[in-house]
């Protein structure tokens, strides 16, 4: 559990400083040459006492102070608000989970939510997947996602609570028994948490890099037919690291 917090926390860690370094304006301005010249773009004065600007061609220019007349700032650029109030987005997502809790083998899931933007920062949600853990789990949950910024890059929190239902086959390697046992398996509650970056590329599509916690219960029971009414029950409690990447669509 310890290992985890501190994953957690230097993920939290490195997702605010990028989120920090993406919401910086770009400083634009001319800088006027004693030959002359005037370029307009961005502008980066280094230690070595040059002055660096970047054109709208993306050409890069190097000049020493001593070549500079003088240098005006324009106001900075704002970026332009990306407004998703009132709309419908599928946010499809691939999961891989290790760590605590019945067997450490690590395991795999796919997971759709359905959701609904209330304004830029704040949506609900519905959505069903399929994962699979000692055996297969169709977890029906609800989702709440919280935007921090409304930028191109933004730290987002994820936390969905629901029920998982157990489908296919029980765990149980020996076939003799198997076929000789009435075995039944059944799901739980599941509950995720996740901190992670937000890319958006426009108004109607985006792309999530996240790391989080999973917790999933379930069962299984086994009544051996030749000692009928002795039910022996197997609970799996899983504590894992979650690691997702996924897309959403308006």
């Amino acid at each position: 559990m310890r290992d985890m917090y501190k994953i957690l926390f230097i993920a939290g860690i490195f997702m605010l400083f990028l989120s920090q370094l993406a919401a910086q304006n770009i400083q634009t301005g001319s800088v006027y040459l004693k030959n002359g010249w005037t370029l307009n773009g961005s502008i980066v004065r280094d230690t070595n006492k040059n002055v660096i600007i970047e054109t709208c061609c993306n050409n890069i220019f190097r000049f020493p102070d001593t070549m500079v007349e003088k240098i005006i700032y324009h106001e900075p650029i704002k970026k332009q608000e990306m407004t998703v109030n009132g709309k419908w987005h599928n946010y499809t997502v691939f999961s891989m989970y290790t760590g605590g809790g019945y067997g450490n083998a690590a395991s795999t899931g796919l997971q759709s939510i359905l959701g609904f933007d209330f304004n830029n920062h704040f949506a609900l949600g519905v959505g069903t997947g399929f994962e699979k853990f000692e055996f297969n789990l169709v977890p029906v949950f609800g989702n709440v996602k919280i935007t921090a910024l409304n930028s191109n890059f933004s730290p987002i929190v994820n936390v969905s609570a629901g029920y998982a239902l157990a489908v296919g086959k029980a765990n149980v390697p020996d076939a003799y028994y198997y076929n000789n046992s009435n075995i039944k398996i059944f799901g739980g509650p599941v509950f995720g948490a996740e901190l992670g970056i937000q890319k958006k590329f426009n108004t109607g599509s985006a792309v999530i890099v996240a790391f989080g916690y999973r917790y999933q219960k379930a069962k299984q029971t086994e009544e051996y037919i030749y000692n009928a009414g002795n039910i022996t029950t197997t609970n799996y409690l899983y504590n894992r690291m979650a690691f997702r990447f996924g897309f959403i669509f308006r």
